[in-house]
């Protein structure tokens, strides 16, 4: 039972909840987070049309006043719940593909930029970038001509010029590296020296698995073969070995700079300075990550979160449920933890409970649900809301 007391059911990607006269009506729980300027398509353009169009519906965000903000329209735009701000992206699709009668266009002329606007409507910033990234303590990441830097939410860049990598900013300092040195920079752009990378020597290595950002290609997983075992580094721009030392194992946690770590049968969180972040050893489960700024981990067989500096947000849970948002290109999938065993979910699989959760997550940008005696949270600033009972064992 939710704790509103409303009986729900569920219709895909909408949310109804049933009322008192019994009717179906738009469920509140789908928007408890309701942005505070409105986003606007074109939508009505292509329905009372006689012509079929081979363009692109477009966005724009009118202001409180119901003025559009934007002067052009764009093919995107996402409201972030945890910073308050909309992402813009924009490209030239449609124009080249009208350039050349709808056929083809040279890849080469396609051309992408990313913007933000800001609660009060404004744009964040006058230059677009090729790619804009939340990142974490009020930073958002941005790309440019093949490099890195954070902006704040006032529009200031931490680092003085752009550099090859920049990791999050963790409340203190980012790390940034140039030209194989890897510094820290602080508020203001002042750069400290922190360490002096090694050139990898590939050919000591197995390529074991490589992954790619959406932004920029940053790490691959290698393994050097000692005996018998597998020990873990990270190639580090695809240039430079991290760490001095080689781990039983290495995983990415979806936050630039930080990484889960497993040694010795014990995992914790490192960033790339190898500074661990955690006092104590957890389990990830395979499919967690860092969702809005939480992770989920077990330990002892029950479950918490962790934030990006390693602390713990909440513990003592029986059970994790969560959406892989965040990660470009997952599919509909959902994952559920409980007393050590997980469960991976599939569109279709799981029932009506297991959908309307992912819709709620997903509409409302929560990372996880956690339950303990069959009572399930959210985590709100770092509280814990109840939010209904049910017991997903009996499904």
């Amino acid at each position: 039972m939710v704790i509103d007391g409303k009986k729900r059911t569920f219709v895909p990607y909408k949310g109804w909840c049933v009322d008192n006269m019994g009717q179906l009506v738009s469920d509140p729980l789908m928007h408890i987070y309701e942005p505070p300027l409105k986003i606007v398509d074109d939508i009505h353009k292509f329905v009372n049309s006689t012509e079929i169009s081979h363009k692109h519906i477009l966005y724009n965000v009118l202001d409180k006043c119901g003025k559009e903000i934007l002067s052009k329209w764009v093919r995107k735009i996402s409201y972030v719940t945890s910073l308050d701000i909309y992402l813009i992206e924009d490209n030239n699709e449609d124009e080249l593909l009208e350039k050349n009668n709808y056929k083809f266009f040279n890849s080469n002329e396609y051309c992408e930029r990313h913007n933000v606007i800001t609660n009060a409507g404004e744009l964040l910033s006058k230059d677009w970038f090729d790619d804009i990234i939340v990142s974490t303590y009020g930073y958002l990441k941005v790309k440019r001509n093949g490099k890195q830097n954070l902006i704040d939410l006032n529009g200031r860049l931490l680092l003085n010029s752009d550099a090859d990598f920049v990791s999050n900013y963790n409340g203190e300092f980012a790390y940034c590296c140039r030209n194989g040195i890897l510094y820290q920079v602080f508020p203001g752009g002042i750069e400290k020296e922190f360490k002096h990378l090694e050139v990898c020597n590939k050919e000591l290595f197995e390529i074991h698995h490589k992954e790619y950002t959406r932004m920029f290609k940053w790490m691959d997983k290698i393994s050097e073969r000692t005996g018998f075992d597998y020990k873990w580094n990270m190639l580090f721009l695809d240039k430079y070995q991290l760490f001095d030392q080689n781990y039983d194992q290495i995983r990415e946690s979806l936050i630039a700079g930080l990484l889960f770590v497993t040694n010795d049968g014990e995992t914790k969180l490192k960033d790339i300075s190898d500074k661990t972040l955690t006092n104590f050893s957890f389990k990830v489960p395979d499919d967690s990550f860092f969702i809005n700024g939480l992770a989920a981990i077990g330990v002892e067989g029950q479950y918490g979160l962790i934030d990006p500096l390693g602390n713990i947000v909440c513990e003592g849970f029986s059970s994790a449920l969560w959406a892989p948002q965040g990660i470009e290109g997952a599919p509909w999938e959902m994952y559920y933890c409980r007393n050590g065993e997980e469960m991976h979910y599939y569109h279709g699989q799981g029932g009506e409970f297991i959908a309307w959760v992912h819709d709620f997550l997903l509409h409302n940008q929560i990372a996880y649900l956690l339950e303990k005696d069959n009572i399930w949270y959210y985590p709100d600033n770092n509280n814990m809301v109840r939010l209904f009972e049910y017991n997903l064992d009996n499904d």
